[in-house]
């Protein structure tokens, strides 16, 4: 080509701001149709043991007097639950807790929900809460038998006096000692 003749123009490869003008409102539609995930608050392993404590101490309640229903009721609340060793024992645990429910319907029978991580001063502070959900009256503040029976006040709960046969609520140290001495471990007993 002769000088002065039209030559095509090379095109300049774009600056970085020009780019960055040109892609902006691309990149702004990929953000508004990808929203960032939110964080999610950690919880500890006493706070999920708590959390569970409750919610089996609550299952247990409900199905005191109801052993068919215990195995569904517990699964279906997301436990792992399994037949016990012994003929009319039941095993139910999910993280921080563990159940034991023993011949369930009959006057003999109770159910034990433990913690390794709950304290039996937050066990009963759960206990509180799951009567708070009943109708007012429907628990009493305290021990049924004899005062000599009676565990010490720290470890007594509540009893339900209408109900056939009595049920009650007490607290006790978590393992097979049964005391009521609070080692950061504790066990809700509804009987």
């Amino acid at each position: 080509m002769a000088h002065g003749q039209n030559r095509p123009r090379v095109s300049e490869p774009p600056t970085a701001r020009a780019f960055s003008a040109a892609v902006a409102p691309f990149c702004a539609a990929l953000v508004c149709l990808a929203p960032l995930p939110t964080p999610i608050m950690a919880q500890s392993e006493a706070d999920v043991a708590a959390t569970n404590m409750r919610l089996a101490a609550t299952l247990c309640l409900q199905h005191a007097r109801t052993p068919s229903q215990f195995e569904a009721a517990f699964a279906a609340a997301g436990f792992s639950v399994r037949d016990g060793l012994d003929a009319g024992v039941y095993v139910a645990s999910a993280p921080g807790v563990g159940v034991l429910m023993v011949d369930p319907g009959t006057p003999e029978g109770f159910c034990r929900v433990e913690s390794g991580l709950v304290s039996i001063a937050l066990a009963r502070v759960i206990g509180d809460a799951i009567v708070a959900e009943y109708p007012a009256g429907a628990f009493q503040p305290g021990w049924p038998g004899e005062t000599a029976s009676a565990p010490p006040p720290l470890c007594q709960g509540y009893v339900a006096w209408d109900a056939r046969p009595i049920i009650t609520i007490t607290y006790e140290s978590a393992g097979n000692d049964a005391d009521c001495v609070d080692r950061g471990n504790s066990a809700i007993v509804v009987d």
